[in-house]
């Protein structure tokens, strides 16, 4: 049963992927997954993510054997434990669609966009965006997104003016590449997500770019972080969260941890985008990590001293 488990591998946390599981055979010609000095290394679109009951990730390489799709998981002995994130070597082509809603909380819009544009492992970033998001982004940042064109975005996110990176996607085209399910790509984020976007997506009654790419990012396996905001939450709110979460995706309210001792609104906003990009896989500074109570009390202490 350990040499059919060729597609399926399962780490604990932060450690390198033991001689003894599976790895060896992905390495063969096409393999997605290649054993480079004991750590993981992916090829794009070439793995899918999914999370198990209890909350740990499983990572599941697409194998061209059809008799591996419906293997259960049993991992080996050396790999028990609490599991979480594999940590990856990351290629420098990934790609992301970012959508931003009529939510509250533009803001968490643009500094997904900013470190997305920063990781160094984004090639390209397709944006959508709503009619709701452009006036919400106008009255709580002061910017006027009607309209915007290519040169209009990369100025709202610092970059150059003749940057191709973020690709601006009209809200009616459903013939835009996130539409199909034949485009690879990483995966999707919604940040700020309504929720009248989380109720369409949850009924599978889209009628936009938006919910069409949500539901194609669903239906290939691929990762979708919504990331909710508003309070409180209904029953309905819930229950579409809830029906979400059990079709794949990860649901990331708008709910920032205070224990960095945030100076600024934006170090706090940046401490839920650091969390958004851990689940995305894509990396990030690691000012806002929990290193654990000593270390992190010693740090603040030690900086408030100077």
């Amino acid at each position: 049963m350990r040499d059919s488990i060729a597609s399926l591998l399962f780490f604990p946390d932060n450690t390198n992927i033991p001689d003894h599981t599976a790895c060896k055979e992905q390495q063969a010609e096409g393999g997605p997954y290649h054993a480079e000095g004991g750590e993981a290394r992916y090829s794009r679109s070439r793995y899918q993510r999914s999370k198990l009951a209890g909350g740990t990730d499983l990572i599941r390489c697409q194998s061209n054997l059809s008799n591996l799709r419906n293997l259960r998981m049993f991992p080996t002995p050396g790999c028990a434990g609490t599991t979480r994130q594999v940590r990856f070597k990351y290629d420098t082509n990934m790609e992301f669609t970012v959508a931003i809603t009529g939510a509250s909380g533009a803001i968490y819009a643009q500094r997904t966009l900013v470190h997305l544009a920063a990781s160094g492992v984004v090639e390209r970033i397709n944006l959508i965006m709503s009619e709701a998001a452009t006036t919400v982004a106008k009255v709580e940042l002061g910017v006027d997104l009607t309209n915007a064109d290519r040169m209009t975005i990369n100025r709202w996110l610092g970059l150059p003016a003749d940057s191709r990176l973020v690709h601006l996607h009209r809200l009616d085209n459903v013939a835009a590449r996130p539409s199909s399910g034949s485009h690879p790509q990483e995966g999707m984020v919604i940040v700020p997500c309504s929720m009248g976007t989380l109720g369409a997506i949850a009924s599978g009654a889209g009628t936009n770019l938006i919910h069409r790419a949500a539901d194609v990012t669903l239906k290939e396996n691929r990762r979708l972080v919504l990331v909710p905001r508003e309070t409180p939450y209904n029953a309905i709110h819930l229950e579409n969260m809830l029906r979400m979460s059990r079709a794949g995706a990860h649901i990331i309210p708008a709910s920032p941890g205070f224990y960095h001792r945030p100076q600024s609104i934006e170090a706090l906003v940046d401490h839920l985008v650091f969390r958004i990009l851990d689940h995305l896989g894509v990396p990030h500074s690691q000012a806002t990590q929990w290193r654990g109570l000593k270390e992190q009390t010693g740090e603040l202490i030690n900086a408030n001293e100077d």
